[in-house]
């Protein structure tokens, strides 16, 4: 290596040189030996070198980092030695990459003369601890997974029909990866079958010339007395193979439903890249508020999916052509008649065979774990996103322990055991009902309507600027009359970060959640209270502010005589506070809304 060769991280006011490992040698590597970063902070890097070497950062790669050059042996995009590269940067500028990197390990591969270099950084969770960012995001996980197959429990537990047919069970994208993987294992043991595939001597017998080469045994010597008048010949058998056995019976079966199962796969990836193609359709017309970077990794990131479906479809395309070519073969084409009940024992004890009926079974079987949406893998790049949806989640929790159950919306109108959970997107609504009736929706990160008509799906109207809320919760009694609502905002920065927040020259953050609880309306005659206490009462209960950590500010104190509510919450601390603040405060709505009830 040239001695002069040095790779320098760029950190805010922070210099450092990231050293140079000859082998990717990251276990032998103690964490300290690793450069923390913090998440949100100004990120440059630059290899001081030759001007021919270069280095690669295949985590980098679905960002907009310009001046790099794209390689035509791996995909991957190589930097080039003495020009400086933003990784992140705070300055929201056209050519800026303002796209936050998710935290955890970054791997650099750096070619220096002829040698490859390793070197590594760590990007690290601003307002959480490594841990804690590890457990919320495995948490959200778990528990999106629990809920969905909880919700199905429950209702087949109540005899309620999900209309799910039984064969969705048999197509969902955990088997359509698994028999892709397995692609290779089935090309191999159908080739081996086609060699080696079982049968069983037969005979054919016909009246033959004698002095031929004959086969005979008792029945020639039986049909022979029998026909007198066939002198001169001989009633003698031909031997040949003979197919049409059991476990051929069943290869053939099972290979007809690998093509079923293909060609409904082959449908329902066609139908998820609708799905992907239609909502970046419909996020487009956002992009001229993004910054540049941030609409380049959007549309990197769909199409790499888009790439990665195509991909998994001409694949399976090309094994329903193989199934069809294969099924013309004499071990299968001659393997005709009924399936037998009982298994034959080569399906268990011959290998090829036996990895045909396993994969068959698999397939065939109801799925007993679910999948979460791709884009999940993308929500991860962003902990403040990570922090809203979890809220969100943690909502649905507090309610399910103040008694609501959920009804429908999001993950509970899917069968998690038939397809993968989506993501949860801008104005998602899960409902609940609770023992005596009373209905709850639970909205995600949806503006407030202006303007309008106030209606079930939008019952808030505002003239506030200040007017999209992370959750609102509406609240109906048993005949669907409006209640009222509870505003809550997800805040991923400490307390005191959240009160001295500035923006245009605006009064700060806590303008923002008095403007939620002044300001939302609603339309005349839609809300059923006496008239005379609407403008006292106000439609919104309460705002309440879940920020990840504390750092002992008095001014939830100050705030709760306006019902705003402040509320620690990450994965060690808040729950218990969360659902009885929250379920107080529902329960106070109802019982003001029974009082002052007007027909």
């Amino acid at each position: 290596m040239d001695s002069q060769s040095k790779l320098i991280l760029f950190n805010c006011n922070e210099d450092y040189e990231l050293k140079l490992y000859t082998e990717d040698n990251l276990k032998n590597l103690d964490t300290d030996d690793i450069i923390q970063i913090r998440e949100f902070s100004e990120l440059r890097l630059l290899l001081n070198s030759n001007d021919s070497d270069y280095f690669e950062m295949p985590e980098m790669d679905d960002y907009f980092i310009p001046n790099r050059i794209l390689t035509g042996n791996n995909d991957h995009y190589k930097y080039q030695a003495n020009d400086y590269f933003v990784l992140f940067s705070l300055r929201r500028t056209e050519e800026a990459q303002v796209v936050p990197l998710v935290p955890g390990l970054y791997t650099i591969k750096s070619l220096i003369g002829k040698t490859i270099y390793y070197s590594y950084f760590y990007v690290v969770p601003k307002d959480l601890s490594i841990p804690d960012w590890q457990t919320m995001k495995n948490e959200l996980e778990a528990t999106i997974s629990g809920l969905a197959m909880d919700f199905v429990r429950r209702k087949n537990t109540e005899s309620v029909s999900d209309n799910i047919s039984a064969d969705d069970y048999s197509i969902s994208i955990t088997k359509i990866k698994l028999f892709l993987q397995r692609e290779k294992e089935i090309l191999f043991i159908i080739e081996k079958l086609r060699k080696e595939a079982r049968y069983r001597i037969g005979k054919q017998y016909n009246w033959n010339p004698i002095g031929a080469k004959n086969l005979t045994d008792s029945l020639t010597i039986r049909k022979m007395g029998e026909r007198p008048d066939k002198r001169g010949m001989v009633f003698s058998a031909k031997r040949y193979l003979e197919y049409n056995v059991p476990e051929n019976r069943w290869a053939n079966m099972i290979i007809h439903s690998f093509i079923m199962f293909s060609v409904r796969s082959i449908k329902k990836l066609k139908n998820i890249q609708k799905e992907l193609e239609k909502n970046r359709i419909s996020n487009k017309r956002y992009d001229h508020y993004r910054q540049k970077s941030n609409v380049y990794f959007q549309k990197n990131r769909l199409q790499n999916n888009l790439d990665s479906i195509s991909l998994d479809i001409s694949r399976l395309s090309k094994l329903v052509s193989y199934f069809h070519t294969v099924l013309k073969d004499d071990f299968l084409d001659d393997a005709v008649g009924v399936i037998n009940v009982d298994i034959p024992k080569a399906l268990i004890l011959n290998p090829q065979y036996n990895f045909l009926y396993k994969l068959y079974i698999f397939l065939n079987e109801k799925q007993n774990e679910v999948v979460l949406d791709k884009s999940y893998e993308y929500l991860w790049k962003r902990t403040d996103e990570l922090y809203e949806i979890w809220t969100y989640i943690k909502t649905i929790q507090a309610l399910i322990e103040n008694d609501y159950k959920p009804t429908e919306g999001w993950i509970f109108s899917k069968n998690p055991y038939e397809d993968i959970l989506p993501r949860l997107e801008s104005n998602e609504v899960v409902e609940f009902e609770n023992p005596e009736g009373n209905l709850v929706r639970l909205v995600f990160n949806s503006a407030l309507g202006k303007g309008k008509k106030s209606t079930k799906e939008q019952p808030l109207l505002t003239d506030s600027n200040k007017n999209k809320p992370d959750i609102r919760l509406d609240m109906f009694d048993p005949n669907e009359e409006y209640a009222g609502s509870i505003l809550l905002d997800a805040k991923y920065k400490r307390l005191q970060n959240v009160l001295s927040s500035q923006r245009d020259n605006e009064h700060g953050i806590m303008e923002q959640f008095r403007e939620y609880k002044k300001s939302p309306y609603v339309s005349k005659g839609y809300w059923h209270v006496d008239e005379i206490l609407q403008s006292q009462l106000m439609p919104v209960q309460a705002v309440i502010v879940l920020y990840p950590k504390d750092d002992g500010s008095t001014v939830r104190i100050q705030t709760l005589e306006q019902n705003i509510f402040f509320n620690e919450l990450n994965p060690h601390k808040g729950m218990t506070n969360f659902v009885s603040v929250l379920g107080d405060q529902i329960s106070l709505r109802y019982k003001i809304f029974e009082r002052y009830y007007k027909v």
